[in-house]
């Protein structure tokens, strides 16, 4: 009886932990999938946070940044499964966001606008260093 008992308490420490080591597994995330990109309104949201936008400025607003993520993912699309010149890729990416600028400028005032510019410059600058470490 006790040698059944030892076996049925092995068997359950061996299965508790395969459980375990499964559940470790399934959930770690998968390697091959690319963060997503945050949402427009996370973004105006933001915005609103940090250029203190007014609730008029957050609705003329909201749709100038889904039009430039929409840009966006439409330029990632077209390129999927392409390999891009980093030059061209960098001058597409300037387009959206130079035209992104001349939008929101019409709405924003120059102080804002200025907190805008700040926080792409910083921005940049953050992708570059992060470019620069790998």
């Amino acid at each position: 009886m006790k040698i059944i008992k030892e076996k049925v308490f092995s068997v359950c420490v061996i299965f508790s932990i395969c459980c375990l080591i499964t559940s470790i597994v399934l959930a770690q995330p998968d390697q091959n999938q690319r963060p997503q990109p945050p949402s427009a309104s996370s973004i105006v949201e933001k915005l609103q946070q940090e250029l203190d936008l007014s609730d008029r400025q957050v609705i003329q607003v909201t749709p100038i940044i889904e039009s430039q993520i929409q840009q966006m993912r439409s330029m990632m699309e077209d390129m999927k499964g392409q390999r891009m010149d980093r030059d061209l890729l960098r001058a597409k990416l300037e387009q959206i966001l130079e035209q992104t600028e001349n939008k929101l400028s019409k709405h924003l005032t120059a102080e804002q606008m200025k907190k805008w510019k700040e926080r792409q410059a910083q921005r940049g600058q953050q992708g570059r260093n992060a470019q620069n470490t790998q």
